[in-house]
């Protein structure tokens, strides 16, 4: 029977990490409610955007922008990958990694690139000899709409001058605050189909675009690629908050499980080490007897 010191000291110490698993446990959750809520609170300004850009998609004969044209097959890439900074966050970020690296190392092309968002990505692709081109781990635990400007506008820039045919972006989305399933998007060029399924009006008609609806088309599309970087930032936020949300969640209840199991086994320990002394006192009477 182990002592009984060592089982208290074990159960003090599992005490104590039942205490931080469940404080972390109530912390991701609530963090998770707030980076949601970070995305739907701006999600009034991506449906307009959207609905303006779907408009003169529709609306516009011979539309000329270079965001909606296919490039050459075989062009080079970027791929934005995002995961987070820390661990103890369950498959969060190992389902998201291999499901980009399944599609990263189909390409080829030696030109592509990749863009990591959080600290495990980076260490991820390291090891997998393909050193990230752009690193912005600071952007994942706690997105901002600068952190979304500051990504868009390097990949919009690298598109723009010729050096990348296609964007891509893998990410983890929500559905419902519960269900999480790693992502990837087409982010440029942009797929028309894709907008329209997303635009929530389709019935601008009569508006006219000053000074033109190629121009209008410049000035919107950062924005619209900047909303959706946000918002996979938010979401993968989220997902990585209820992902260690459900890990602590675990872990409390199986310090819990020990905890049980340590008390049941001190209390039988004490019993034995009190029936233990009871027998040595009524030997040593019986032995004062003889």
């Amino acid at each position: 029977m182990q002592n009984m010191t060592e089982i208290k000291n074990r159960i003090k110490n599992i005490s104590e990490t039942r205490k931080i698993t469940g404080a972390m446990e109530t912390i991701s959750a609530a963090k998770m409610r707030k980076a949601m809520q970070k995305y739907e609170s701006t999600k009034i300004f991506f449906d307009r955007i959207s609905d303006a850009i779907c408009d003169i998609v529709l609306n516009t004969e011979n539309l000329s922008v270079k965001y909606f044209t296919e490039p050459q097959i075989g062009a080079p890439a970027i791929y934005i990958v995002i995961a987070s900074d820390k661990g103890m966050a369950g498959a969060y970020n190992s389902n998201i990694l291999k499901h980009a690296w399944q599609i990263i190392e189909k390409d080829d092309n030696k030109a592509s690139s990749i863009l990591s968002i959080g600290h495990t990505a980076r260490v991820f692709f390291q090891k997998k000899g393909r050193m990230a081109d752009f690193d912005f781990s600071e952007a994942s635990f706690a997105p901002t709409k600068k952190d979304a400007a500051n990504i868009s506008d390097t990949v919009l820039g690298i598109f723009n001058e010729g050096k990348a045919g296609r964007v891509f972006l893998s990410y983890t989305h929500m559905y419902e605050h519960s269900v999480m399933t790693p992502t990837t998007i087409q982010l440029l060029p942009i797929v028309k189909e894709n907008l329209s399924k997303n635009t929530k009006n389709t019935n601008l008609i009569n508006i006219s675009y000053e000074p033109s609806p190629e121009e209008v088309m410049k000035q919107l599309i950062p924005l619209y690629l900047r909303w959706i970087i946000y918002g996979a930032l938010c979401q993968s936020s989220a997902s990585e908050h209820y992902s260690r949300h459900l890990a602590m969640s675990s872990a409390t209840k199986n310090a819990s499980d020990i905890l049980d199991g340590l008390k049941k086994r001190y209390h039988q320990a004490r019993q034995e080490a009190i029936t233990k002394e009871l027998n040595e006192i009524m030997l040593a009477e019986t032995a004062a007897f003889d």
